[in-house]
């Protein structure tokens, strides 16, 4: 005897019968919620870090062009020689190339770019040199992006939890905040030292 057919309802509209599977949708997001939450305090961490990097380089590519009219004026004065003008030349170049390095990792971690991790990584290593103030930042950037957390936070899956939940938002924190200001402080004190140094008597 064959089976009796299983009764479907004409007038059912589309979204009743998707109303089926209806209760998965909600623990599915209740999941990737959870899973933001988890890793959303270093997160923002980690995208705080790239204001680390564009504040350098918007002072570094200051810092360049204020360097190429120092060179300009001196030329044009006979205060400095051949050896002299490519120096700072040299040394204009290094700052625009660095400008451009720290644009770009500082970009693509607030973007979460896994691209810039490397870099990062190799920069901060370097940067624990700079005791006691450089190594007590960079080892703390090295904790927020070296790690196995880190590595996940700049997955291709993390950025598809991040997509899935646009409605959780995190503040800085205190610390990303102090660190942000008093990096400024340092390089406008910096910057204004290059000026000093360049300005015509």
């Amino acid at each position: 005897m064959d089976a009796e057919p299983e009764h479907v309802n004409p007038f059912a509209s589309p979204l009743a019968e998707e109303g089926a599977v209806g209760p998965d949708a909600p623990s599915e997001n209740a999941a990737l919620e959870a899973i933001r939450r988890e890793h959303l305090s270093r997160e923002a961490s980690i995208k705080s870090v790239g204001l680390l990097y564009l504040i350098p380089a918007a002072i570094g590519a200051l810092m360049s062009v204020v360097m190429v009219f120092g060179a300009v004026v001196a030329a044009t004065s006979g205060e400095v020689g051949l050896g002299e003008g490519a120096a700072m030349l040299g040394a204009m170049l290094l700052y625009a190339g660095l400008s451009v390095l720290f644009w770009w990792i500082g970009s693509g971690l607030r973007r979460l770019n896994p691209a810039v991790r490397i870099w990062t990584i190799v920069l901060s290593v370097i940067g624990l040199l700079g005791i006691p103030i450089g190594t007590l930042i960079n080892g703390y950037i090295l904790w927020l992006v070296a790690g196995r957390t880190g590595r996940y936070i700049f997955s291709d899956e993390y950025r598809g939890v991040i997509a899935a939940t646009p409605h959780i938002r995190y503040k800085s924190s205190i610390l990303m905040l102090f660190l942000i200001a008093f990096l400024i402080v340092v390089l406008v004190l910096v910057f204004g030292a290059v000026i000093t140094s360049v300005r015509p008597d």
